[in-house]
C-alpha cells in the first residue's frame, strides 16, 4: 500500500513540473468482495462492512484525501463496481471488461464513471487493465466541492471541468476465474462472493498514455534506487 501510494506521489511531483499542472487524484479500496454471474456474464465487485476500507486522495495540485472505514452500513457511504463480461478465454482466464462504477460519500455526494478493458489470470489472481472514462462529480447540494470520508475530505474544485478520464492502477480478484459456478448462485454454489478484491485508480485530464509513463518512470526510479 505504501509503495502504491509513493508512486502515485512521484507522478504527481512530475505533474507538477511540467507547463501544464494538471489536477490529479485517486480512490483505493481493499478487502471487496467480488462475484461473477456466469447466466448475465456480469462482474461485481463491492464494499463489506467490517471489512473493507476505502479512500478518495487528492494529489494535485493540492493534496487532501477522504478516508473511509470499514462501517458501511452506518450512512449513505458506498462503492459499487459493475461490469459486463464478454471474450471469455483460456478456460475463464481472460475476458474484456465493460461497466461502470459509483462511489457515495457521507453526504450522498457521489463520484461515478465508465471503465474499460482486459482480464487476464496472473499468478492465481485475476488482475485488469484498463481505463475510466465518462467520470463525474455530483454534489448532493449546488456549490458543495468536497467529497467527504468519515475522516477528512478530499476537494473536487478542478481547473479542468468534468467529466474526466483516468486509469485504473489495479483491479484484481483473488483466486477466481470466469467460470460457471463462481458467486453466481448456481446449485452447489452457496459463498456468495468471495473476498479479497481491491482496487485503485487515478483520474485526470492528463491522457491515459502519458498518464502510464509517468507510473512507469516512478515505478523505475524505485527500482533504481532500491539497487543503487
Amino acid at each position: 500500500m505504501k509503495t502504491r501510494f509513493l508512486i502515485l506521489g512521484l507522478a504527481a511531483l512530475c505533474l507538477n513540473a511540467s507547463p501544464a499542472k494538471a489536477d490529479l487524484f485517486s480512490f483505493t479500496f481493499d478487502a471487496l468482495q467480488t462475484w461473477y454471474d456466469a447466466g448475465s456474464t456480469t462482474f461485481t465487485a463491492d464494499v463489506v462492512d467490517g471489512i473493507s476500507p476505502g479512500s478518495v486522495t487528492r494529489i494535485a495540485p493540492v493534496g487532501s484525501s477522504a478516508i473511509f472505514d470499514t462501517s458501511w452500513d452506518a450512512g449513505p457511504e458506498h462503492f459499487l463496481l459493475s461490469m459486463s463480461i464478454s471474450n471469455i478465454g483460456g478456460g475463464g482466464t481472460t475476458a474484456d471488461g465493460s461497466g461502470s462504477f459509483t462511489f457515495t460519500d457521507t453526504d450522498w455526494d457521489t463520484l461515478s464513471g465508465d471503465i474499460n478493458g482486459q482480464w487476464q489470470l496472473q499468478s492465481s489472481t485475476l488482475r485488469f487493465n484498463g481505463n475510466l472514462s465518462s467520470v463525474v462529480y455530483t454534489p448532493s447540494a449546488a456549490g458543495e466541492t468536497l467529497f467527504n470520508g468519515d475522516l477528512g475530505s478530499a476537494s473536487m474544485a478542478f481547473g479542468t471541468p468534468f467529466p474526466l478520464p483516468g486509469t485504473v492502477i489495479e483491479l484484481t480478484a483473488s483466486g477466481l476465474t470466469f467460470a460457471a459456478g463462481w458467486g453466481d448462485g448456481s446449485p452447489g454454489d452457496n459463498d456468495g462472493g468471495v473476498q479479497g478484491g481491491g482496487v485503485t485508480a487515478t483520474v485526470t485530464p492528463v491522457p491515459a498514455a502519458l498518464l502510464l509513463g509517468l507510473f512507469g518512470l516512478g515505478a523505475a526510479g524505485l527500482k533504481l534506487r532500491r539497487y543503487a
